[in-house]
């Protein structure tokens, strides 16, 4: 498996339990907000990998902010994708940093 797909797989499962817990997801490409408040996975990782890194930010539609996550591409063997979060998204991306560990133990 190759560090893209790596890190697809991690992301996946973030936005997946994001979506699981209620939040929607904005993406900064470093320079501009590239999309705002959205649950759509696809339309989500389209506009994702243009730079070497993406800000994602997590937010309820009804309390609001909740955290962010920095990504970093091209980390190793790309378990190390997220490079900085909010502590406030512990519980979300557990599953995600699981799955990175066991990644990076068999690469």
């Amino acid at each position: 498996m190759d560090t893209r797909e790596i890190e697809l797989q991690i992301i996946t499962l973030i936005l997946a339990d994001a979506f699981a817990a209620g939040l929607v997801v904005s993406v900064n490409d470093g320079e501009e907000w590239v999309l705002r408040d959205s649950i759509d996975q696809d339309e989500i990782l389209g506009v994702m990998f243009t730079t070497g890194q993406d800000v994602l930010s997590f937010k309820h539609p009804h309390t609001g902010f909740h955290g962010r996550v920095t990504l970093v591409y091209g980390n190793g063997d790309g378990s190390e994708v997220v490079a900085d979060s909010t502590p406030a998204l512990e519980s979300v991306l557990d599953g995600a940093t699981n799955l990175a560990d066991e990644l990076a133990a068999v690469a």
